[in-house]
C-alpha cells in the first residue's frame, strides 16, 4: 500500500481551486478509513459545501492507496452518475491511476490489477459488480421523486442490494440532501450498525448561538439571503429544510392553516403562561431534538410567546425548562408521555420542576385535532415577528400526525394547548399523571 499524505492535504493538491475541507473533518474521517473496514456510514451535508468533490478526490485517494479496490458509485440518474464518473476518471489519471486498455467507459472501467469503479443510477442494476466500497450520493433528484413511495422502495432496494453484494470488509457510505422521512437515511437510522452525521448549515437555528456550519464557505448572512430568495419559490421552505439544514419535512399537509399573529401579549389580571414540553423519545425518530412552547391563555385566545428546540438530552432539558420557568415565572409545564418519558417526568419533578404528565392515550394526529381546530379559527396566535418564528411555522405547516416525523416543537405546542385550556373547556381533557410540585 502506497504511503500518502492524509485526505484534507490529499484534496488540494488533486486540485488548486480547492482547500481543504476542514468543515468536514468528521466526513473525511469516515472516507479515510472506509476501505476495507467493514464501515455503514451515512452522512447528510448542506448543498454547494464540496461533498461530491471530497467524495472523488477521496476515491482517487484510496485507489492510490490500494488499486485493486473495487468501487460503485451510485447517484440519481444517469446522466448525473456519468458526469461525476467522467470526473472520477480524469482525476484518478492525474493521480496515476490509468484504466487498462479494453476495460476505459466512464460507466464502468478498470486498471491492471482489477480495481476500478463503475457509476451508476438508483434504478439501474449492475448485477455482475463486485463493490468494495459502495457510495450512493444523492439518490433522488429532488422532492417531487422522493415523495413517490415506489421510488423511495426501490432507491432503498438498490442500496440494500449492493450493500449485500459488499465483499469481506466491504464499506458503504450514503451521502444526501434529505427531502422525505422515509428516505434511504431515515429508513436506515434505527438499525443497528450505521453511524449518521448530520450536518446543517445553520447550526443552533434560532438560538442566542446561531452560527454557519462553515462560514468560510458560506456566511450566516449569505445562507439567510438564499433562504429569503427560497422562500418566494417555496413558502412552507421544504427545500431550504432539506437541502440547507438536512431536516426533511412531509408534503405541506394542509392541517394547520395560516395563522393568526398578534403585536403585544395581554398585561392586564385574569392571563395564564403555560410550558408544553415534548421529550420526543422514540426509536423511530428521525430528529435529535425536543422543544418547548411557552404560551399565555387569556379567556379563550392563546398567545404563543416562545419556542425552543432542546438537545435531545436529559440535562439540556432540565437547564431549558428552569431557564423558562426563571423568565417566564412559576407556570405549569404539561407533556404527553407514555413509556420511558414517564421516567424522565418523575426525574424532572425530583429535581423541582413542575411537569404534569399526560398520558398519551391516543395518536398524536388525534391529540393535535382540538389544538387544529383552535389554530384554524385564530384563536391560537403567533408574534409578528420572532427569532424562532419562521422555522416553527413551517414545521407547523407540514405537520401530519406521523410517528418519526420532525414535528418536536408542534407535540410541544398540542401538550401545553390541552394542559391548560382543554382540559378546561372541553370536560374530557387528558388526566394528570401525578401531581404537580412547586
Amino acid at each position: 500500500m502506497i504511503d500518502l499524505p492524509p485526505l484534507l492535504d490529499w484534496i488540494p493538491r488533486c486540485d488548486s481551486r480547492f482547500r481543504a475541507p476542514h468543515h468536514l473533518a468528521q466526513f473525511v474521517g469516515l472516507l479515510e478509513g472506509a476501505p476495507r473496514s467493514g464501515m455503514r456510514a451515512m452522512v447528510s451535508v448542506p448543498i454547494r459545501h464540496h461533498k461530491t468533490w471530497t467524495i472523488i478526490c477521496a476515491i482517487s485517494w484510496w485507489l492510490r492507496r490500494d488499486p485493486t479496490l473495487r468501487i460503485v458509485y451510485m447517484s440519481y440518474s444517469i446522466k448525473r452518475a456519468e458526469e461525476v464518473g467522467k470526473d472520477i476518471r480524469d482525476l484518478c489519471r492525474r493521480s496515476g491511476i490509468e484504466p487498462a486498455r479494453g476495460y476505459d467507459t466512464i460507466q464502468n472501467w478498470r486498471n491492471d490489477v482489477g480495481g476500478g469503479v463503475a457509476c451508476m443510477s438508483a434504478d439501474q442494476s449492475k448485477l455482475g459488480a463486485d463493490v468494495d466500497i459502495l457510495i450512493w450520493d444523492d439518490p433522488f433528484s429532488g422532492p417531487v421523486e422522493a415523495d413517490k413511495p415506489e421510488v423511495r422502495t426501490t432507491v432503498d432496494e438498490t442500496i440494500a442490494f449492493y450493500t449485500n453484494r459488499l465483499s469481506r470488509g466491504g464499506a458503504c457510505i450514503g451521502v444526501m440532501s434529505r427531502f422525505h422521512p422515509d428516505d434511504a437515511i431515515g429508513r436506515r437510522i434505527p438499525r443497528a450498525g450505521w453511524t449518521y452525521v448530520h450536518n446543517r448549515a445553520i447550526e443552533d437555528e434560532g438560538t442566542m448561538s446561531e452560527r454557519a456550519f462553515a462560514p468560510d464557505v458560506f456566511s450566516l448572512d449569505e445562507i439567510k439571503a438564499k433562504r429569503a430568495e427560497m422562500r418566494d419559490i417555496d413558502p412552507s421552505e421544504r427545500t431550504f429544510y432539506s437541502q440547507w439544514q438536512n431536516e426533511p419535512r412531509a408534503p405541506t399537509s394542509d392541517l394547520f392553516r395560516e395563522p393568526a399573529r398578534y403585536v403585544t401579549v395581554p398585561d392586564w389580571p385574569g392571563f395564564r403562561d403555560v410550558i408544553g414540553l415534548d421529550m420526543a423519545y422514540s426509536t423511530a425518530r428521525v430528529s435529535d431534538w425536543s422543544a418547548i412552547v411557552v404560551m399565555r391563555v387569556y379567556g379563550n385566545a392563546v398567545y404563543i410567546r416562545d419556542v425552543q428546540r432542546v438537545k435531545l438530552d436529559v440535562g439540556a432539558i432540565r437547564s431549558t425548562l428552569r431557564a423558562a420557568l426563571q423568565q417566564y415565572g412559576r407556570a405549569p409545564i404539561y407533556s404527553y408521555v407514555s413509556g420511558p418519558e414517564k421516567g424522565i417526568v418523575a426525574d424532572l419533578n425530583d429535581n423541582g420542576i413542575p411537569v404534569q404528565g399526560l398520558p398519551a392515550r391516543y395518536n398524536k394526529l388525534v391529540r393535535a385535532q382540538r389544538t387544529v381546530d383552535r389554530w384554524n379559527a385564530g384563536k391560537i396566535m403567533v408574534p409578528s415577528a420572532a427569532p424562532w418564528l419562521e422555522a416553527f411555522l413551517g414545521r407547523v405547516a407540514s405537520f401530519r400526525g406521523t410517528e418519526g416525523d420532525d414535528d418536536d416543537e408542534v407535540d410541544a405546542m398540542v401538550s401545553a394547548h390541552d394542559g391548560a385550556l382543554g382540559v378546561a373547556s372541553s370536560g374530557n381533557a387528558p388526566l394528570a399523571l401525578g401531581s404537580r410540585r412547586m
